[in-house]
């Protein structure tokens, strides 16, 4: 069952400051994205890593470990980049304006 996505926008090198973690790909409630990093290591290569934690009915959250990742990578126009696994990236150059912000999308299937 897929759990949360979390996405965040990315700007000519560094992160934009809001990162938005939001439920999606039919995710459960006691699942959720706890750390999204993306950092763009180049104009044309991102480093993308996520972590997981589903909500423990005893304390804390519980780190874990979906099943498969899916990271997906689209432009600020919303026009399909990546999919593929977490990690580095490489991105079409010839299809990035200048200085464009980036979507990234990270879902965790379980």
């Amino acid at each position: 069952m897929p759990i949360n996505v979390a996405k965040a926008l990315i700007s000519a090198g560094w992160l934009t400051a809001a990162v938005l973690i939001a439920a999606g790909c039919g995710a459960r409630h006691e699942y959720r994205a706890d750390n999204l990093t993306v950092v763009r290591e180049q104009w044309d290569t991102v480093q993308v890593d996520v972590s997981f934690v589903r909500r423990s009915t005893i304390g804390g959250d519980v780190p874990m470990r979906p099943d498969s990742v899916v990271i997906s990578v689209f432009d600020e126009a919303y026009e399909h980049l990546y999919t593929g696994g977490p990690g580095r990236i490489p991105l079409p150059d010839h299809r990035l304006g200048d200085r464009e912000r980036l979507i990234v999308e990270a879902c965790g299937i379980v």
